[in-house]
Parts: C-alpha cells; structure tokens; sequence
C-alpha cells in the first residue's frame, strides 16, 4: 500500500474589520478651536482615519481629540478607518458611524439704524436698529448732552437690550438725547447711526395780562 505524507497545520486568523462612531460638534466663534473624537470598538491599533472636510488622521488612538476650526459651519463624517493589521473599511459601510457638525456663528452687521424722532412732550417714542448675526446681544446707549451711556429697563426705558428701545413719556430734558444701538456676539460689536430725540413742549403762558382804569381816552396797555 501506499502510503500518506501529510504537509505541516496552517492557522488561519481573521481579524476584524475595523468599526468607528464619530462624535462631536459644536458652536464656536470665527477661529475657535472644538474636537471631534472616533470611538474604534473594533480592530487592532493604531489607526488611521479619514474625514470628510478634514483629510487623514495618522496614528490615532480610539478617544483621542482631533481639532477642527473650520471657517464656516461643516459636517464631518468618517470615510474610512485603516488598523494596523491593513484590515480597511470604505463608505459607504455599517462599520463606518456617527457625524458632527460645527456651526461658526455669523459676527454683527448692522442692517437698518433708527430714525430721529421728534415727537411732544410726554409721549411714547421707539427707535428699532436690526443687525444680522448669531446668537447675538444688543445694548441701546444714550448721550445725554456729557456722556454715553447705557440706557436701562425701569422707569424711562424698556427693551434696552433688544432690537426696540422705548421710552415711556419723553420730557423736555431730554430733548437733543442721542441714541445708538450695540450688537456684538464673539468679541465683536457693530454699531448703528446715532438717531436724534427732539422734544417739543405746548405753548405755556409765563405771564397774564392785569386789570387796569384808565381816563376815557386813553390806551391800555
């Protein structure tokens, strides 16, 4: 009989594909830094990435922060995770989840400034600014003929930190007040055109006429 002649075992690993979520997002500032992270929960480290909107990670560690600052809001989402072992996953795939986007706010413009208002004592006045932007604060300032100043809600003023500021009843001494509005987010502010309060009063008798007796004749003054 013949006989067998067997060849030596082999072993046969299969490794894992790689898997990825990416997480993160954000609102910043013009020039602010945020992170994204990629949780890996599968395949041999370390990894390489690649990001829409972003390139490639070399030698990423699973957690690790990577920092993005973009110039405009953006969305990242993973494209592809390399291991060490050369075991790659392509999108569109299930082993490739999650995305992030960054929104960059819009910095202040001033789009409409208020009007001058002339208006009788006593009454209700309003000056309206509008200004585009994100997640933006407004203050109204006053000149009061020395200084500028912040107006403040209570008393004479309300809306003193929006779009609209009223005054309740204007008076006399207030007349020739300048007004200007503030929008600013970021560390940056844009502000209106000063618009002017003109206050005019009813005619008011200082002094009356007296009685008097005169000769027949004669004028009265």
């Amino acid at each position: 009989l013949c006989t067998a002649e067997y060849s030596d075992t082999v072993e046969v690993v299969v490794n894992p594909l790689p898997s990825g979520l990416l997480t993160g997002g954000a609102t910043i500032c013009p020039g602010d830094v945020t992170n994204l992270n990629v949780t890996l929960s599968t395949g041999v480290g370390p990894f390489e990435l690649e990001i829409e909107n972003h390139g490639v990670v070399p030698n990423y560690t699973s957690g690790d922060n990577i920092p993005v600052s973009p110039a405009v809001t953006t969305t990242y989402r993973l494209l592809r995770i390399t291991d060490s072992n050369l075991c790659e996953v392509l999108d569109p795939s299930a082993y490739l989840n999650g995305s992030a986007t960054v929104t960059v706010r819009d910095l202040p413009v001033i789009t409409a400034d208020p009007a001058d208002v002339t208006t009788c004592e006593y009454s209700m006045v309003t000056f309206d600014g509008a200004a585009t932007g994100s997640d933006l604060d407004y203050r109204w300032e006053v000149f009061d003929g020395g200084t500028w100043s912040d107006a403040v809600d209570g008393g004479t003023y309300s809306g003193a930190t929006t779009t609209s500021l009223r005054i309740f009843s204007a008076i006399r001494g207030m007349n020739n007040y300048q007004y200007r509005m503030i929008a600013s987010n970021c560390g940056t502010a844009d502000t209106t055109a000063v618009a002017n309060l003109f206050v005019e009063t009813a005619p008011e008798i200082s002094e009356h006429p007296t009685d008097s007796t005169i000769c027949e004749g004669l004028d009265a003054t």
